[in-house]
């Protein structure tokens, strides 16, 4: 393509869509509100694609923001039921896909892992009960591990990428906990009420999903906060209120996975800033003074109470823990994606309610993926500790490896993967945390990179 046409590509393509739209909208008001539902999200991917054909590290920003903000609006076709995030994800696929490709920065054992996942996620697919049903699921999973490798190219190739995208999330992550206590106080604003009454989901599907990402926002604020790297402080004072509230959002959610994943990656993240006494000194005061001052005023003791009780689903917890290890003893190869509760309802394993997982991530994924896939995934989570170990206090990557190594803990007793937000958020915080450091060229070769792309359309 010319180069003055495919500046105007961009241009292009959202006059179409903006007249595609119109057409579609026109549509709506005779047959109906969903066809401008789907025209809406139609827009949202149009405008996606020329923003990311301009620069493909915009497809990563956006991604997040929809996975964050969109509360997973269903497009179903017979048994296949997709979302806004996994229509943009499928939309802007061919760009993260020649992102990967192009930017020559991941590494070989990252490749390996992510391979691996892969392979054994097809492979548990074709031995699955329900191939169809499993293929599904795992077509979710590989557009996420996509994802995962355009984003360690965009940290490793573009110096600025890891922080602003980090911030993004933050950003996100406070607008959506910000619903979430409208929800908890009765104002149903734009999300509308909780799926579950008495628990609060906002943006997300399920409360333990809202409260484990606001978690990695907590975290991920608080270390972006730290670092004197963190821009001017205007800017450094609205990512502290962001974190704070998300941190509210956690102690208001009922989670107590959450609440740990949390306090370990507070604790990571100061420890690792403690090559900063003073800095590291006035988180801690800060943490710890919220928290005494929390338990004093009596502002979350649900959640608190929690801890102190017995539960009625920790039974069904245990149970369900004691089915899937016992399923992947006997199933090395995997039984595929959303498979457990047919194992379980067919009465192969035991369990008083047939859930669709098994209430352990590294066991779930296990199943899903075989040991293969969780081998892959293994490796992934141990590089983050490499990143803790070496890297920089005032480094990027360094909040985000303190959130996943707070998730790690939590996944122990959670899985959240059955919602393809929680999966695509979490695979990118874990994607900037195991990419390797940009060196002080990369910037030009991104924006070269950049105008490749522009002329290749």
């Amino acid at each position: 393509m010319h180069p003055d046409t495919a500046r105007l590509a961009p241009t292009l393509v959202m006059a179409g869509g903006v007249g595609a739209t119109l057409l579609v909208g026109i549509a709506a008001v005779i047959a109906g509100p969903e066809i401008l539902e789907l025209a809406l999200a139609g827009l949202l991917v149009i405008g996606a694609l020329a923003l990311a054909i301009q620069r493909p590290s915009r497809a990563a920003h956006i991604i997040v923001v929809v996975a964050v903000l969109d509360r997973n609006i269903p497009f179903e076709f017979d048994r296949l039921r997709l979302t806004t995030t996994v229509v943009l994800a499928l939309a802007l696929s061919p760009i993260l896909l020649w992102s990967a490709l192009r930017s020559g920065r991941v590494t070989a054992l990252q490749k390996a892992a992510v391979a691996a996942i892969g392979v054994g996620l097809v492979g548990a697919a074709l031995l699955a009960p329900e191939p169809a049903l499993s293929a599904i699921g795992t077509g979710r999973w590989l557009l996420a591990l996509l994802f995962l490798l355009a984003v360690i190219g965009f940290t490793s190739s573009e110096i600025n990428f890891a922080r602003s995208f980090m911030q993004t999330i933050v950003f996100a992550g406070a607008i959506s906990g910000a619903f979430g206590l409208l929800q908890r106080a009765g104002v149903y604003l734009v999300v509308g009420a909780p799926y579950n009454p008495g628990v609060y989901d906002s943006t997300f599907g399920y409360y333990s999903n809202f409260a484990q990402f606001e978690a990695v926002v907590a975290v991920v604020g608080l270390g972006l906060t730290l670092q004197r790297a963190g821009g001017s402080l205007s800017r450094r004072t609205v990512v502290a209120a962001a974190a704070l509230l998300a941190a509210v959002s956690v102690l208001a959610s009922d989670s107590r996975g959450a609440v740990v994943s949390m306090g370990v990656g507070f604790v990571v993240v100061i420890a690792v800033t403690a090559r900063r006494r003073a800095r590291a000194f006035a988180a801690a005061v800060a943490v710890a003074g919220g928290l005494a001052l929390s338990l004093r005023m009596g502002w979350f003791d649900t959640t608190f109470d929690r801890f102190a009780t017995a539960q009625g689903g920790d039974n069904v917890r245990a149970q369900l823990q004691a089915a899937g290890f016992e399923l992947l003893r006997s199933h090395p190869f995997g039984i595929g994606f959303e498979s457990f509760s047919t194992f379980v309802a067919s009465g192969v394993v035991t369990a008083e309610r047939a859930l669709s997982h098994a209430h352990n991530t590294y066991v779930q994924v296990g199943l899903d993926a075989g040991l293969l896939g969780l081998a892959g995934f293994l490796v992934l989570l141990a590089h983050v500790a490499v990143t803790l170990l070496r890297c920089p206090a005032d480094d990027a990557r360094v909040p985000a490896a303190a959130a996943v190594f707070g998730v790690a803990i939590q996944f122990t007793q959670d899985y959240f993967f059955f919602e393809f937000a929680s999966l695509t958020l979490f695979v990118a915080v874990l994607g900037v945390a195991v990419a390797r450091r940009p060196a002080q060229g990369d910037q030009i070769a991104s924006t070269a990179s950049t105008t490749s792309l522009q002329n290749s359309s």
